[in-house]
């Protein structure tokens, strides 16, 4: 289920992701280089990726991905609960503070970014189970993060960056 953030927000995230799957088959899901980073969380089951077909790479409960070159796919084993945050192309950057050059075709543990706050945050989200409440959770955590920056030319960034992509560049 695909969720939009606050209007608050908009500027930054794209959308919250949540997948869920009661099966006991692995599926696929794919990252696609569409320019956006974003970050994953998995509360049930894993996430793996088979590398060349050899080899087996587990992924941490929350890691952040840059933006990548080509698709990647990632394999959920089992019953799965996932969330993802897609940020906005220029998101990452004005929400974290993070160049996306430095976290290009990487994955990251969140905790290596946030921290102790990615535990608390990745706490209180397997604490609930109604969306709302996660969704409420994500609002707060990402608002705090924005607050924290100085975004007092992002009046003239976000319908600049928009433009650029509404007109893919001509």
């Amino acid at each position: 289920m695909q969720i939009a953030p606050t209007k608050e927000l908009s500027p930054y995230i794209k959308h919250y992701l949540f997948l869920e799957s009661e099966g006991t088959l692995s599926k696929k899901l794919r990252l696609f280089s569409d320019g956006n980073t974003g970050m994953v969380m998995t509360f049930r089951g894993n996430l793996i990726s088979n590398t060349h077909g050899t080899s087996t790479l587990n992924y941490p409960n929350s890691f952040l991905y840059g933006q990548i070159s080509t698709f990647r796919d990632l394999y959920l084993a089992g019953k799965t609960s996932i969330i993802i945050v897609v940020f906005q192309p220029y998101g990452f950057n004005h929400l974290l503070g993070i160049s996306a050059n430095e976290m290009r075709e990487s994955i990251v543990a969140t905790e290596d970014i946030f921290g102790s706050k990615d535990s608390l945050l990745y706490e209180k989200l397997s604490e609930v189970s109604y969306l709302e409440t996660k969704i409420q959770i994500l609002n707060a955590f990402f608002i705090k993060q924005a607050a924290k920056k100085n975004l007092s030319n992002q009046n003239l960034i976000h319908p600049t960056l928009n433009y650029i992509l509404k007109t893919k560049g001509q």
